[in-house]
């Protein structure tokens, strides 16, 4: 894969379906939870735009990136090595997405949001 090459990878949740949860407009925007036996390695929001995370230290255990996000647009999660995951958002309703990344032991990520103003957003990456 080049340098410019992305992979896109989709969203499930552990359980193998996609999970929406139908919340007032009003309704402030949290960080999705931490789940036990999960440990955070980088977290970020709730904000709009486009941001640079930071880096995830190399590790052999799958990421868990989790993102809740409002607004009429899609947020990405762009990492070194051309992955990009790419979650959709719904102006009506917080919508939560868990993606499962076993990229295997590698040299550390740097990981950068890229999301739209319209769009507001929190992330979570677990491992």
């Amino acid at each position: 894969m080049g340098p410019r090459a992305r992979k896109r990878v989709t969203g499930v949740t552990r359980a193998g379906t996609r999970d929406t949860v139908r919340t007032a407009i009003g309704e402030p925007l949290r960080l999705p939870p931490l789940e036990a036996g999960t440990t955070t390695i980088l977290k970020a929001g709730p904000r709009r735009s486009s941001m640079d995370i930071g880096d995830i230290p190399p590790g052999k255990q799958a990421l868990w990136p989790m993102f809740t996000c409002r607004g009429a647009g899609t947020v990405e999660l762009i990492l070194d090595q051309g992955i990009v995951i790419t979650t959709p958002c719904v102006a009506s309703e917080i919508r939560p997405s868990l993606h499962k990344l076993d990229i295997g032991p590698r040299k550390t990520l740097t990981a950068r949001v890229h999301a739209p103003t319209e769009v507001e957003w929190a992330l979570r990456i677990t491992r």
